[in-house]
């Protein structure tokens, strides 16, 4: 096993919701316990990903930094990314 996911039904309510958030958090920590990464999926506000990143989850993914792209549109944004640090924060 090389990660683990956190499944968006945990990440939904993680700003409102003290048992979702102590269950995310315990998630990050059995990963950094177990030496895997763990992935968030499904981060749609910014409280989401201060609480995910202030946690130390390894990899957040989700509509608050990106929608679906079609491949052409994925590419640019990657090479345009490419200069810059490797996690591709977004400006709001």
């Amino acid at each position: 096993m090389t990660q683990l996911k956190i499944d968006m039904a945990f990440i939904k309510q993680i700003e409102y919701d003290d048992k979702s958030r102590a269950i995310v958090i315990a998630i990050i920590q059995l990963g950094k316990m177990l030496n895997i990464r763990t992935v968030a999926e499904g981060i749609e506000t910014k409280g989401q990903w201060d609480i995910l990143k202030d946690r130390g989850c390894d990899e957040l993914q989700g509509y608050y930094f990106s929608k679906l792209l079609p491949e052409d549109a994925l590419n640019e944004m990657l090479d345009y990314s490419k200069d810059c640090s490797s996690m591709f924060l977004p400006i709001k």
